[in-house]
């Protein structure tokens, strides 16, 4: 076991002792995490706090005033048993490994690193240490999107679109691995039961407030293997306006569906005879669905996960984080990208 940086071990408190829990990074993502964790005492107890802005520090002393709050993240080991990892996306590798060494549970932010190679540092560490790691792709915790992979079973062509206003605090990222990134996942989980290959892909992608894409839309071309049967899927994400939308259709051989993941709405429709003659032969239903907090599903799952006496409603591997980056790296190295962001500044060096 490796040492904290106090010369201890991080070990389990008493039996029926709350899970000492620490966040580190408190920006808008921390922030959240930490709002719902409140929800969760006692059964957990927030005693550490970490970021290396003072001021962000002070802020989220106000919310659990006998949390230590420790600039440095290296100081919560031997302090806590669990952590969520809320930094910047090029920062979770470093951290992500110091924990997991330390036989801390960790969860990690999406997307799990920048790149393939620190996603598998990540995952190598939790498996040497035989520690428990979760990666934050939250949407698998949505009821709307729980209750359509129910209804899943013959998908013919999806779309999703997730839009919003663009953040400076994910600057060093673009929007596939800023928003798409969810939907891929989300794809990704939907056909996994059933035998498909990705035949195909490609993308455009426009770049105008940031050196990245801010402006997405792709293509995939999947095949099930035993039928042949192709599966298309178009994903557009964009962080150049100013309203939120979640939204994705999934069309099926004798149904489809509707979801509005921001708002946890699912509509469900099917024919009632075939072949369709016409509107009346469909019949439309809205299930009803629990009002539930995603984020706090998900703490709860990862709180889960480390007491096995607890019983988990998802099974969200780290691996299947790896893969929906690999998938969201593709797709940025072959976006045919048009780059309105660095030529105004290149035009301005030269005097133009």
């Amino acid at each position: 076991m490796a040492e904290t940086a106090d010369n201890k071990t991080a070990g389990p408190g008493p039996a029926n002792a709350p899970i000492r829990y620490g966040v580190v990074g408190l920006g808008r993502m921390g922030t959240i995490h930490l709002e719902v964790l409140k929800t969760l005492e006692p059964r957990i107890n927030v005693c550490a706090l970490s970021d290396t802005d003072p001021k962000r520090l002070h802020r989220a002393k106000k919310l659990f005033p006998a949390a230590e709050a420790l600039p440095d993240h290296k100081n919560l080991a031997g302090r806590v048993e669990a952590v969520s990892i809320c930094t910047p996306t090029e920062t979770h590798c470093a951290i992500a490994e110091y924990f997991l060494e330390n036989k801390i549970a960790t969860l990690v932010e999406k997307p799990i690193a920048p790149n393939l190679t620190e996603a598998e540092k990540i995952l190598w560490a939790s498996q040497a240490s035989t520690t428990h790691l979760h990666i934050g792709h939250i949407e698998r915790f949505n009821p709307a999107i729980v209750k359509a992979k129910e209804l899943i079973h013959k998908p013919i062509f999806i779309e999703a679109f997730r839009c919003g206003p663009y953040e400076p605090r994910v600057h060093d990222i673009g929007v596939i691995l800023d928003l798409m990134i969810h939907d891929l996942d989300l794809i990704l989980w939907i056909l996994s039961d059933l035998d498909v290959q990705l035949e195909d892909y490609s993308g455009q992608g426009l770049s105008i407030i940031s050196p990245h894409e801010d402006l997405a839309k792709v293509r995939l071309r999947f095949k099930e293997r035993t039928t042949e049967k192709p599966i298309l899927v178009d994903l557009t994400a964009s962080r150049l306006t100013f309203d939120k939308i979640r939204k994705m259709r999934i069309f099926q051989e004798e149904s489809a569906l509707s979801l509005d993941l921001g708002n946890h709405k699912l509509k469900y429709s099917w024919a009632t005879k075939l072949p369709l003659k016409s509107l009346k032969d469909i019949a439309t239903t809205s299930p009803k669905l629990p009002k539930t907090n995603p984020l706090r599903q998900e703490l709860e799952h990862f709180l889960n996960s480390i007491d096995q006496t607890k019983a988990t409603t998802h099974d969200v591997h780290p691996r299947e984080a790896w893969d929906a980056l690999e998938l969201a790296l593709q797709l940025i190295h072959s976006l045919d990208k048009k780059d309105l962001y660095s030529k105004p500044r290149a035009a301005q060096a030269v005097g133009v």
